[in-house]
């Protein structure tokens, strides 16, 4: 029987074979810990207990209301979410159920898809709008025109899809957002210059009072003089101050009136009703500008 020493068989070893044995270290270095946490995580061994996610569960960090919108009708609430997420892969499919109250009393309710996909480990945002009509407001509060705002109650809960069962967050959050109200006339004088047989000139200086709870810039405000369906006049406000909360401001509308067409329904025999003034243009607020539709019926 012949032996062969240790050293013999490194020197009889080719280099070809020299490196094809490193590249086999090098991969049961790689694998080895891969295998080892697979072995972990299913419980193969004996002793050994696989890893639970059991206890982790998504996390509501904050919820924030902002006022994105508003306008004569109603207004827009955007609530911007920041979810952290403990798991190792990123959730999907996730959506946010809520109930909206005002004043105690249930308004609307809605199920919104979440369509940022909630990264691994780490915390994401998202946000969904909820609008606010405020016919729909009026219709619960009966002080509605007294009011300057209303209170409102969000509860809810964020729900995650999962293999084994389904997670749900309840969340909860209340705030107050602002009415809106169209600025009354007090005190109205009117004034005409340069008087014609068809056409004048027309000025109206009168205080405006401001029932809401924040300021208005009136600047951009029109108002079209009707006499039943025919308008027969324009007029534009000439203001550079905001009116405060509460307070009345003094403003001067000027423009021109042309009686053509209401003379002729008279020498025509027609009734031409009342004349009135109605809005257009716009607004200012705080949270944007409030545009004003004009009125359909216009005379070239």
């Amino acid at each position: 029987m012949v032996l062969v020493s240790t050293s013999l068989r490194k020197k009889s070893l080719t280099p070809k074979t020299m490196i094809l044995l490193t590249r086999k270290k090098n991969i049961l270095r790689f694998f080895l810990p891969a295998l080892f946490v697979i072995f972990f995580l299913t419980g193969c061994g004996k002793d050994l207990k696989p890893i639970s996610l059991e206890g982790l569960k998504p996390e509501i960090v904050s919820l924030v209301p902002k006022l994105k919108n508003i306008d004569l009708y109603g207004i827009e609430l955007e609530f911007t979410t920041e979810v952290m997420n403990p798991y190792p892969v990123s959730v999907s499919n996730a959506e946010f159920h809520y109930s909206l109250e005002i004043m105690g009393s249930e308004f609307i309710a809605a199920e919104v898809p979440i369509t940022t996909k909630l990264k691994a480990s780490q915390t994401s945002t998202f946000s969904f709008p909820v609008r606010i009509e405020f016919l729909k407001v009026s219709e619960v509060l009966k002080d509605y025109k007294n009011m300057k705002e209303a209170s409102y109650l969000l509860k809810g809960s964020l729900k995650f899809p999962h293999e084994e069962k389904n997670f749900e967050i309840p969340v909860q959050k209340e705030g107050n957002f602002p009415l809106f109200h169209m600025p009354e006339f007090h005190n109205v004088k009117i004034d005409s210059t340069d008087p014609s047989f068809f056409n004048f000139g027309i000025t109206v200086t009168a205080n405006l009072k401001n029932t809401n709870g924040f300021p208005l810039g009136v600047h951009g405000l029109r108002y079209a003089m009707t006499v039943g369906d025919i308008t027969v006049g324009e007029l534009k406000v000439h203001t550079d101050r905001s009116i405060e909360p509460g307070r009345l401001g003094k403003i001067t509308i000027i423009g021109k009136i042309s009686a053509a067409g209401t003379i002729m329904d008279l020498l025509n025999g027609k009734e031409v009703g009342t004349p009135k003034l109605e809005a257009s243009g716009s607004i200012d607020t705080p949270y944007g500008k409030i545009k004003i539709k004009p009125p359909k019926n216009t005379e070239e």
